[in-house]
């Protein structure tokens, strides 16, 4: 319970006396706290009320309303509670409320989170627990840029007095205190709350917010000093200094005396001019008569509140300074002149008019905000301030310019007037914003000022109820930034979609997740970015694209760049479109540029501009210049497939294609671009393809049919003026069918499809596409015959495919097969050489049966198990990173200047059972890939360079039972150590990457995997038994002297294991000669299995008992080594 008020370090024991013993009829309500702006994430509005009386209140019927204080637009103020008890009904004395602003149905799921997050309640740790009550309603939330608030009873008289504060600062509250009577003893407009002052603190919650809500402060009131020049009389011309006796303690007995800084100065009586000689520093300034300057003169003036009394007007030259902003209230007209001013905090018209006699007479660093129904005039003024904000009105002088510096929006909802410039340069991070609110929509709020909209520097975000409706023009320079942020809405500044929106290098774009239209013409002057906002985690299953529509003339310099951008550059992010809409009269003769994630989309004549993708999409139904790059090709209507219209394509490495078909069997509606039933992308110049297509371009069909049959074909894609069969021929095609809308191998316009191979395996079929252009005649206006010539894509069974060739060399097309899309099975026979030098995408197993096959497209065997017999020959074409499932060697060759083992970049598993490694290939083994050589035979490969990859996911060599080699230089003997221990596992030999051995692992610890790096640094690494220091198959007494020779036995000395460190713990001690004697090699001959034969593999190695001869000889080398240690 909070019945008695908290107590400022300030009050006196007289003031809590007076307090005590103050006989009062009646209750005495004050607002005592303001939450305007809590942050994002933080709580809703709220105030706060305290009884200043001593008998209670009833709150029956209250209502509250915000700076309006319009009792017909007031909300009912409604006492809340959880549960069966009652709600409260009554404010004791000294005692205080919250009221909170609710947006919920049930009260309750937004008071008890405000609760949890002010720590208000009666759990253990919360700081007290007060009466709440709540309101609802539209036009009663507060501004951030300053308002106020009043509290009604039933039947419309105020119960408060009406209370104005500023704009707020950004998690922090205001506070009012008030003296045992209700007299204010603080800062009219409210004080920013403090951590550790007036009971003020900090929240844990997220965001942090400061204030105290519940409690309520008494101070001493401050004292009232009025204005006399000559003691006697009440106003008058002088010099305000702090050591002339022009004060008087009162407005009735005048007499003269000294100022005293923290009082309120008033200025009444007869009129005149003081000059500030002296640095003072007033509570407040109240000016209660026309006619007074406040001059300046040798001081300063630190002050937050200036009053001016209704239907007054006073000026101030003098210098204001101070760190609390200035917030002018009372109802009259401030003149500013004063050009010295250096006050940092808010200016704040609270109330009545603030005027500009001067320019720059407003700090810089100082935000303007103004209330509901007040005034800023800065007519026929040039100023620069920190933002504009509030529900009032501003009048623009000659030129606005916004300089924000901190890293938070700030939001004009009011008027914005006059015949100035707005102009945006602000080096921070915040955007200014012109917006309206509930309340600021009521008054019929505009930004009707006549004068340009620069951008210059900064973001300016207009939403789309604060359009500037009568600006003269809009110029986005360089580093400025102007976004659009209502979605679903169609902007026009000036109401006048001819006026040019003048892009001079600068950036439009729209708001994150909007869909915005810009009726007005775009005019580009210099190389300038359209700028998408585009969602960070999009919903697969309902994808989205945030759009910019332009939908007046495209006009601007030629050879200047049109960027559009994205956000989000992640790739499976929502795409950011810009959709170009205007029919006729698009004159520009740019280039437009989309980047990541970006979609350029031409529903309109643009034939001028060039398209070069950079990363981005084409698309769209209209018509558009020559288009090069890398990205991806989509024509697609407004209402289904469409046709979309291009000079050329030059296509590079990797630029894909999309195309959608819901008709089979029958041509394109050739006069319907925006619902052609089928895609097509028709290219008017005669060689439309200056580059002929090549593996790495992708074309993906989407057949959007129940059913795919044999011998169906369809018409679309590609549509030329010649016949292009040559030059679409080498393209990768990816097909995918709608079916029963199941399909999980593809997600396109938000339904699944199935791939080719999906379908296949599903209604057990063996399709295969076939691309090739068929001559046609198509009436694109309906009228006019344009022959030409359109891409068929028909799909027929596949089966095995057997390319034979007895000699020379040809390629895969020259062979028949230009690209192999599904195929049961692929044998390679004869003496002679194919080259694959196409993306093939079928997933039947490659046999290389006789001959070579040699592999010149990293996807030529991507989707295939390869298998190499004996005396046949994959090679691997110099600068390709060939992509294979598996490719496993039955007595063959796999010749290659490099391989990747990658099971996602390169060759998944590469298994050697027999035959070998050629060219000496540099060799990587990552990714989960895995290199193998047979377990049950000795196989012996080479390699130029060995990087395996130990981390968790990275790479595996197994070694089975045989050897790799690695050229001099091609591997650190530190790394191949490193390697092994990954792959040793504790001496399991099973390790999930590294180099291990299957064969080490069977044999129970009597083998393992053994080392030897050669001085001109070449090494081999082998299957081996213990002892065997020099991999050759045996253990004997030569092992042991190789041992005693090196000198490490017993010496603690870093061993390896040609010195004797058989158990790879860094040295040679009786261990390793255990691991010998466990070993059961020593004196027992051969223990390697044999090479595999072509067709027939090697048999298990033999693992022999250990011998009485080998425990003799172990003995005598641990005497030996005994020996030498005492020598």
């Amino acid at each position: 319970m909070l019945s008695p008020l908290r107590h400022s370090p300030f009050l006196v024991a007289l003031t809590i006396a007076a307090w005590a013993a103050s006989v009062q009829a009646a209750g005495i309500l004050r607002v005592t706290e303001v939450m305007s702006s809590s942050g994002v994430g933080g709580t809703n509005d709220w105030f706060e009320v305290t009884n200043y009386g001593d008998t209670a209140m009833d709150v029956t019927g209250w209502r509250m309303d915000d700076g309006s204080f319009n009792f017909g637009a007031s909300r009912e103020l409604v006492p809340y509670t959880l549960g069966p008890d009652p709600a409260w009904t009554l404010l004791g004395p000294g005692e205080s409320a919250v009221m909170y602003e609710v947006t919920s149905l049930d009260p309750a799921d937004q008071v008890e989170p405000f609760k949890l997050f002010w720590s208000l309640g009666t759990a253990a740790g919360d700081v007290r627990n007060p009466k709440i009550a709540t309101y609802a309603g539209s036009g009663v939330s507060f501004s951030s840029g300053g308002d106020g608030v009043v509290i009604f009873d039933s039947i419309g008289a105020e119960v408060t007095p009406q209370t104005r504060f500023g704009a707020a600062t950004g998690g922090s509250t205001f506070y009012w205190s008030y003296d045992a009577l209700g007299d204010l003893a603080t800062a009219a407009t409210g004080t920013v709350s403090v951590p550790g002052i007036a009971e003020a603190y900090t929240t844990s919650s997220t965001p942090s917010n400061i204030g105290s809500p519940g409690i309520a402060v008494v101070e001493t009131p401050s004292s009232t000093l009025y204005w006399t020049a000559t003691g006697s009389a009440l106003g008058g011309s002088g010099g305000w200094t702090t050591a002339g006796a022009n004060w008087s303690p009162s407005d009735s007995s005048v007499s003269g005396g000294p100022w005293v800084d923290g009082s309120t100065a008033v200025f009444g009586g007869s009129g005149g001019t003081v000059t500030v000689n002296a640095d003072v520093a007033p509570l407040g300034i109240t000016f209660a008569r026309d006619g007074i300057t406040l001059a300046a003169g040798t001081g300063s003036v630190t002050t937050a509140t200036i009053q001016v009394d209704p239907t007054y007007t006073a000026t101030v030259s003098a210098k204001l300074t101070g760190s609390n902003g200035l917030a002018v209230i009372g109802s009259g007209t401030l003149l500013l002149l004063g050009t010295t001013n250096d006050y940092t905090g808010f200016t704040s018209v609270a109330d009545g008019l603030l005027r500009a006699g001067a320019s720059e007479v407003i700090p810089d660093a100082s935000r303007l905000t103004v209330a509901r129904f007040m005034n800023a005039d800065l007519t026929g003024y040039d100023e620069t301030l920190n933002g504009i904000a509030g529900l009032g009105t501003i009048t623009l002088g000659n030129s606005l310019t916004v300089s924000i510096t901190g890293g938070t929006d700030v939001v004009l909802d009011g008027f914005l007037r006059g015949t100035g410039d707005l102009v945006i340069d602000s080096p921070g991070a915040g955007a200014q914003r012109l917006d309206a609110s509930t309340q600021t929509i009521s008054d019929g709020a505009v930004k009707d000022y006549t004068g340009r909209t620069l951008v210059e520097r900064g973001t300016l975000k207009v939403h789309y109820d604060g359009i500037p409706t009568q600006t003269s023009g809009v110029e986005i320079q360089p580093a400025g930034i102007l976004r659009l942020e209502t979605s679903g809405q169609s902007y026009a500044f000036a109401q006048n979609p001819a006026l040019a929106i003048n892009l001079n290098g600068g950036t439009l774009g729209q708001g994150t997740g909007d869909d915005v239209e810009l009726l007005n013409a775009v005019n580009v002057t210099a190389d300038s970015t359209l700028s998408i906002l585009n969602t960070v985690s999009p919903d697969p299953t309902n994808p989205t694209t945030e759009e910019l529509t332009l939908a007046g003339n495209l006009t601007g310099t030629a050879g200047t760049t049109l960027r559009i951008t994205t956000s989000n550059t992640t790739p499976g992010a929502d795409k950011g479109r810009v959709e170009f809409t205007s029919l006729f009269g698009n004159t520009y003769a740019g280039t437009v540029q989309p980047q990541v994630n970006a979609v350029a989309r031409f529903n309109g004549d643009y034939v001028g501009v060039a398209v070069v993708l950079d990363q981005g999409t084409l698309e769209g139904s209209g018509m558009v210049g020559a288009v090069s790059g890398v990205g991806l090709v989509a024509p697609e209507g407004d209402l289904g497939p469409g046709i979309l219209t291009a000079t050329s394509v030059t296509a590079a490495a990797t630029t894909g294609f999309q195309f959608d078909f819901n008709t089979a069997n029958a041509e394109p509606v050739w006069f319907s671009p925006t619902a052609s039933e089928n895609d097509v992308l028709r290219l008017t110049a005669a060689a439309g393809l200056p580059t002929a297509l090549a593996a790495g371009n992708t074309v993906q069909l989407y057949l959007n049919v129940p059913t795919l049959t044999a011998s169906t074909t369809f018409s679309g894609g590609f549509f030329t003026t010649a016949n292009s069969t040559t030059e679409i021929a080498g393209a990768a095609y990816d097909t995918y069918v709608y079916g029963d809308g199941f399909g999980t191998d593809s997600t396109h316009n938000g339904v699944g499809w199935y791939s080719l191979a999906s379908w296949n395996s599903k209604e057990s079929t063996s399709l295969s596409t076939g691309i090739t252009m068929v001559a046609t005649t198509a009436l694109f206006d309906g009228f006019t015959p344009t022959a030409g010539y359109v891409m068929q894509a028909s799909y027929a069974p596949s089966s095995d495919i057997v390319i034979n060739v007895a000699g020379g060399t040809v390629t895969q097309a020259q062979a028949g097969y230009a690209q192999i899309l599904v195929a049961d099975s692929v044998t390679k026979t004869g003496a002679g050489t194919v080259i694959f030098d196409a993306a093939n995408a079928y997933t039947g197993p490659t046999t290389v049966s006789a001959g070579t096959l040699r592999v010149a497209n990293a996807s030529g065997l991507a989707n295939t198990n390869v298998i190499i017999d004996n005396g046949a020959t994959l090679a691997v074409a110099s600068g390709v990173t060939m992509k294979a499932p598996a490719v496993i060697v039955e007595g063959g060759t796999l010749s290659a200047d490099a391989l990747a083992v990658n099971g996602t970049t390169g060759i998944a598993s590469l298994a050697i059972n027999a035959g070998t490694l050629a060219g000496g290939p540099a060799t990587t083994v990552s990714g989960g890939g895995s290199l193998s050589l047979v377990q049950d035979a000795r196989v012996a490969v080479a390699v130029g360079s060995l990087a395996v990859t130990e981390s968790t996911g990275g790479g595996r060599v197994d070694l089975g039972a045989g050897e790799l080699a690695v050229a001099a230089g091609g591997i650190a003997a530190v790394d191949l150590r490193a390697d092994i221990l990954a792959g040793r596992n504790g001496g399991a030999w099973n390790g999930a990457t590294g180099i291990t051995s299957s064969a080490a692992a069977a044999s129970g610890g009597s083998r393992a995997v053994g080392y030897v790096v050669a001085g001109d640094g070449s090494a081999r690494v082998s299957f081996a038994a213990p002892g065997d220091t020099g991999l050759n198959g045996t253990v004997d007494v030569f092992d042991l002297v190789s041992v005693n020779s090196a000198g490490r036995y017993g010496t603690g000395t870093a061993a390896v294991w040609s010195q004797g460190d058989f158990n790879y713990d860094g040295v040679t001690n009786v261990f390793d000669l255990v691991s010998i004697n466990t070993a059961g090699a020593y004196g027992q001959g051969n223990y390697f299995p044999a090479a595999p034969s072509a067709g027939s593999l090697g048999s298990p190695a033999a693992v022999p008992e250990p011998g009485t001869l080998g425990l003799v000889a172990l003995v005598a080398a641990a005497a030996l080594g005994f020996q030498r240690r005492m020598l």
